[in-house]
């Protein structure tokens, strides 16, 4: 399941290295793209794409909104059993199989474990951004890429007193809320994403400052979830203090960057301007041969 807004550069990267999972050669599935309301040419993309992959199915929507087009595809699709992919990710080898062998032990969300990828990038800028970006494994749900028992996590949604995801823009925020002690982080299914650079730093703080509000708003009357997110949210935090000196080093020498993408994030915010417009750092394909 694939939702997708204005990926038409990444689009196709994407599709290709999931298609080239040995776990689908052996399983029947199918590929499920929702193009909601993109102004470039991903649904050609798609389009043009399936035309040699009979199992992707397009969905088209006018709706703008990452959550409605997860809605939508959680509507659509056909199996229990459902990887969840932002259309700017590339996964490795036997990811999916992973994630599936994660989920069959009872857990609701499993959820991948993310690289940033840079190695097409000069040696100086590569070497600042491994600063800026580290390799390390995250404690967290990304939306980037997990993979979910669909019957198990409508149940739970229904308990938490949702009937769908609301319109958020934090949706892995959300459902590691909702998934609580059922998610899993996979170290075994790897996927590479590209980082934001130093200029659009300030655009993903301003995600961040948002979505924060959001889950406050959201989770107000659900305490417990509430509290259940910020222990996931918090668990970096723990990492950083038990695994050696240098990454302690390392975190409050990137506490510059971040601080000042958040300063500029708050700015804008508080002038009124609120046009959500893309890190297009982020959208640049990732080659399929490194």
């Amino acid at each position: 399941c694939i939702p997708a807004h204005n990926e038409d550069k990444t689009i196709c990267s994407t599709l290709e290295s999931i298609i080239s999972q040995d776990f689908l050669r052996k399983s029947k599935y199918e590929i499920l793209v929702c193009e909601n309301g993109s102004i470039d040419t991903t649904k050609e993309k798609v389009q043009e794409f399936s035309q040699n992959h009979e199992n992707i199915r397009l969905i088209i929507s006018q709706i703008k909104g990452k959550s409605h087009a997860w809605n939508l595809l959680m509507d659509s699709a056909q199996y229990n059993f459902r990887v969840f992919s932002d259309a700017d990710v590339f996964l490795t080898e036997n990811s999916i199989e992973s994630l599936y062998s994660s989920l069959i032990e009872g857990r609701i969300i499993v959820g991948a474990t993310l690289f940033p990828f840079f190695e097409d990038f000069p040696m100086s800028k590569r070497l600042l951004y491994r600063f800026v970006y580290p390799e390390r494994y995250q404690y967290w749900l990304t939306g980037q890429l997990y993979a979910t028992d669909a019957s198990k996590l409508r149940e739970r949604i229904h308990k938490k007193g949702f009937d769908k995801m609301p319109e958020i823009i934090a949706d892995d925020m959300w459902l590691s809320a909702i998934a609580g002690e059922s998610l899993y982080i996979d170290r075994n299914a790897v996927a590479y994403y590209r980082p934001p650079s130093l200029n659009d730093l300030k655009l993903v703080e301003r995600r961040a400052i948002r979505a924060k509000k959001e889950m406050d708003e959201i989770f107000q009357s659900h305490p417990q979830e509430h509290e259940l997110f910020h222990h996931i949210k918090n668990k970096y935090s723990e990492f950083i203090n038990t695994h050696g000196f240098l990454n302690r080093i390392g975190l409050f020498a990137r506490l510059p960057f971040i601080m000042h993408a958040r300063y500029h994030a708050r700015k804008s915010l508080n002038s009124g301007n609120c046009d959500w417009e893309t890190a297009s750092s982020t959208k640049l394909p990732i080659l399929h041969n490194f």
